[in-house]
């Protein structure tokens, strides 16, 4: 049985010290920001990984709580809806907008602060995104980590162009557009609060030794 992690580890704590540097670049100080928040969530997800065992990973307090693998089977959804849609937009976007600053819209704002982490705010989880219910394969945790390599290399494709000009249609709606800038931005931060709400999962004391 692995052993039990603390939360003293989670994203503001030891992660960031003992989180390796990205090897991979980009010169636009918001994604700068976003890489090492990426880089972050990756090393976190794997912490969590090898400190805890399979059953530690499907367990559930309770049926109306997700576990971890459903916590990170649902960014693994959200992230594969998502991500098509920012890539198809950076293939035709313009280059040559690095030094252009990123200044979301107010309805770009707004969604950000709505899945982040600091939000106390609940979010009702569309169908379109729910995870299957009593998770227990935990191949959805290398499939993140796949996803996580996806994320870098969007990132430094989003390099060099405008990022408040190009925009994406959500998964959800059509009704619902983002600008590349904010569609980063918004996963970035919808990644860490579901980390969050996965490291808690180790700190019950009912979770199983």
């Amino acid at each position: 049985m692995r052993k039990r992690g603390t939360y003293s580890f989670f994203y503001n704590g030891l992660l960031a010290m003992e989180t390796p540097a990205p090897t991979q670049t980009v010169a636009h100080p918001h994604l700068k920001k976003l890489l090492a928040e990426v880089t972050s969530t990756t090393a976190a997800v794997q912490q969590l990984r090898t400190q805890h065992s399979d059953v530690q990973l499907a367990w559930k307090p309770d049926p109306g709580t997700w576990n971890i693998l459903e916590c990170l089977q649902h960014l693994n959804t959200v992230d594969g809806l998502y991500f098509p849609k920012i890539e198809a937009v950076l293939q035709h976007a313009v280059r040559g907008y690095g030094s252009v600053a990123f200044k979301p819209s107010f309805f770009g704002r707004t969604f950000i602060r709505y899945v982040s982490p600091e939000s106390t705010r609940k979010v009702k989880t569309l169908r379109l995104f729910e995870p299957p219910a009593a998770l227990t394969d935990t191949a959805v945790v290398a499939q993140f980590i796949d996803h996580q390599s996806t994320f870098v290399r969007l990132l430094q494709e989003a390099d060099g162009v405008d990022l408040n000009r190009n925009k994406f249609s959500s998964p959800a709606t059509r009704l619902i557009r983002f600008s590349v800038g904010e569609g980063l931005t918004m996963l970035c931060a919808h990644q860490r609060r579901h980390l969050q709400q996965a490291q808690r999962l180790t700190e019950r004391a009912q979770l199983p030794q």
